[in-house]
Parts: structure tokens; C-alpha cells; sequence
């Protein structure tokens, strides 16, 4: 018996989205492409898509300060899924050890107020806010 796909297209303007980063509407379009896709690709062909579909490219990618008593120290590139919103896509296979403490010690020394972080494992798939 062949096997079928059916496509199910959907039109939404940016102003649909969560203001904050994801939203249901963001998951939603994620859990899809990952449908489609499968979750064994390459974490920045996810990182990309999910940027394009969820964040719009508009500024997606910026140069964030990084301040240690209230001094700048570095600039970090960041995706950024609204003003003040970050997006991490990792790949982590089994567990993330303390990655989520790392991030939020990024977020405490910058103007981000959270990341939305997506985590597609291989049959696991995870969103997490921190912030």
C-alpha cells in the first residue's frame, strides 16, 4: 500500500505570532516542520527554517551587549524572535547537562529578557523558556 503525505498550507502575518517568541501558533509550525522533515538533520538547517517560518529574517540576527557589573564586556550575536527574545535550536541527544543554567546566566547579563529554547532531540522534541 502506497504511502500518502498531505500538505496543509498555512498563511499567518507575523502579527499572529506570541509577542514574546513562541507561541502555540510557533510550536504548531515547529512540530510540523519536524512531520515533515524527520529530526535527524543538521541543527542549523532547523535553526534557519524555525527562523524564517517563527521569527520572520528581519532582524533576526543581532549583536546583543554583554555587561558584568553594568559594564559592556563583548557584543554576542544572538537570534532574536522579537525585541527582547532570544531563540536557541540545539541538538542535544541525551539530556543537556547544564546548558539551561548557561543560558540563564547569558540572560541575566544581558538586555534579553528570555530565550525560547528548542531542543530536537531524536524522537524528543522540547520547548523550554527561560528567563
Amino acid at each position: 500500500m502506497p504511502v500518502t503525505v498531505d500538505h496543509e498550507f498555512v498563511c499567518m502575518s507575523q502579527d499572529q505570532f506570541a509577542t514574546d517568541g513562541f507561541g502555540v501558533a510557533e510550536k504548531m509550525l515547529v512540530v510540523e516542520l519536524l512531520s515533515e522533515w524527520g529530526t535527524g538533520l543538521s541543527r542549523r538547517l532547523y535553526e534557519e527554517a524555525i527562523v524564517h517560518l517563527c521569527c520572520g529574517t528581519q532582524n533576526a540576527l543581532s549583536d546583543v551587549d554583554v555587561a558584568l557589573d553594568g559594564v559592556v564586556i563583548a557584543k554576542q550575536q544572538m537570534l532574536l524572535c522579537a525585541k527582547r527574545s532570544a531563540l536557541r535550536v540545539t541538538s542535544f541527544d541525551h539530556g543537556s547537562g547544564g546548558y539551561s543554567n548557561d543560558l540563564t546566566r547569558l540572560i541575566k547579563r544581558t538586555d534579553i529578557d528570555h530565550v525560547q529554547w528548542v531542543n530536537i532531540d531524536r524522537g524528543v522534541l522540547s520547548f523550554t523558556t527561560l528567563g
